[in-house]
């Protein structure tokens, strides 16, 4: 059964994506046809470095931070852009749910964990692009112009928040502040050598737990908990990642920690289950911890799957994912298994 408190997050945050998509989507000019038609076509962002994804989002972040934030006619390239690509409303699961369950003990009283799920398909849709695989294949270079998607949105939900007087704009500058580091490490990740500095440059869960502090009341030491929180179970659900892809990642000569390190899968499993316990230890120690350790129980029993799977001979793919029980409490029942491992 769900907890009460993720019902409320499932339902609040999912009316919450819907109107910020609608808005998103709606036309620009509701006028006479005649006047559309004259309508100039919108200028290409400043920051939108189109040979270059990952300096295209880099620049966007240098902009945010000296006030240049995008505007309208940005938004309105953007989805002249996306043809294609239907933008999804169920997402970033894992994420949202493990943003909004540390937002209560952090004392944060703004809904990041919508902003936090936009952000997480906007860093799964570059992932997808730079290595030229999973919706690659049926978007190709449009995943470009959907990442970029996806920021928007983002940027509404936090606009969003400011609005409504749940964040400030300071709170919001420190935000952005912390996403650039957030994006800082991803974007390193991707030319690391050394397995460990990989792991948690790829997860970077510390970093994204600090996205909240700017906006949080609680103290140093819960601070300092969900901090390590973030990093145990980040490092964790990226171990699964990979165990998950370690047959097509070897196959096709793609990064990942298990053949990085080179130590398997057996000690891969169990460094995730390793890391699962001690951050349901460190949960422990927070006055508000019923839905982060919920969160980190269920993430548990996917780790119990792959081990059991893997010790009868048996090989983990992604589509493991809908052998394990803890997927439906998760997840809303028409959303794709492997939608869990978004964010990592």
């Amino acid at each position: 059964m769900l907890p009460d408190s993720i019902k409320v997050i499932r339902k609040t945050s999912k009316a919450q994506r819907e109107r910020l998509i609608e808005r998103y989507l709606r036309p620009a000019d509701s006028g006479p046809a005649d006047r559309a038609r004259t309508r100039p076509a919108p200028l290409v962002p400043r920051y939108l470095i189109e040979s270059d994804l990952i300096k295209s989002h880099l620049k966007r972040t240098e902009m945010e931070l000296t006030g240049n934030l995008p505007g309208l006619e940005a938004h309105l390239f953007t989805r002249s852009k996306i043809t294609n690509f239907p933008l999804n409303n169920q997402i970033g699961s894992l994420t949202e749910l493990s943003i909004a369950a540390l937002s209560e003990p952090l004392m944060v009283e703004a809904n990041l964990h919508v902003a936090a799920s936009f952000f997480s398909t906007m860093v799964a849709c570059a992932d997808d692009y730079l290595d030229a695989e999973g919706s690659y294949k049926t978007y190709g270079k449009e995943l470009f112009y959907v990442s970029h998607a996806y920021r928007d949105l983002m940027d509404m939900a936090l606009q969003y928040e400011v609005d409504s007087g749940a964040l400030t704009p300071a709170e919001l500058k420190g935000i952005r502040a912390e996403l650039g580091a957030v994006l800082s490490s991803l974007i390193k990740s991707e030319s690391t050598t050394d397995a460990a500095s990989y792991l948690y440059e790829k997860s970077c869960g510390d970093k994204v737990v600090s996205v909240l502090f700017p906006a949080s009341k609680a103290d140093k030491k819960t601070k300092e908990l969900c901090v390590g929180i973030g990093r145990k179970t980040g490092e964790a659900g990226q171990l699964i990642d990979d165990i998950l892809d370690y047959g097509y990642d070897l196959e096709n000569s793609k990064k990942n920690y298990i053949i990085m390190n080179g130590t398997g899968l057996t000690d891969a499993i169990e460094s995730a289950g390793r890391r699962i316990k001690e951050a349901t230890g460190m949960a422990r120690g927070l006055k508000s911890y019923e839905p982060v350790s919920w969160v980190l129980e269920n993430l548990n029993h996917v780790v119990s799957t792959l081990k059991r799977r893997h010790k009868d001979g048996l090989t983990n793919t992604p589509s493991t994912l809908k052998l394990s029980g803890a997927i439906g409490r998760l997840l809303e029942s028409n959303m794709p298994s492997e939608q869990l491992l978004i964010w990592f």
